[in-house]
């Protein structure tokens, strides 16, 4: 099993089926993404993960400080992701 697989599924272990399923580590970041985005559309009381935010910027920690040639240290969002993840960084606080 490779790293970033392994790691993911230490911090997202309810989301067993879709990390194994990704194709690539790129594909689980578009899909913590549109979790994010999701979890942050929904009202307070509905959200259903507390500590998804926290879990996804371990994640991002962790593959950029990644040592493994197969691990991408660097993973490459668009500009609204970008501004998605700056946006839950404020409403965090």
């Amino acid at each position: 099993m490779s790293k970033w697989r392994a790691r993911a599924l230490e911090l997202f272990p309810d989301m067993r089926t879709e990390v194994e399923s990704a194709a690539s580590v790129g594909a689980l970041w578009i899909e913590l993404i549109m979790r994010l985005q999701h979890h942050y559309d929904a009202d307070e009381a509905s959200r259903d993960d507390p500590n998804l935010f926290r879990s996804i910027c371990l994640y991002a920690t962790w593959c950029k400080g990644a040592d493994s040639p197969k691990t991408p240290r660097h993973v490459s969002f668009s500009a609204h992701n970008r501004t998605l993840l700056a946006k839950s960084l404020i409403l965090a606080k």
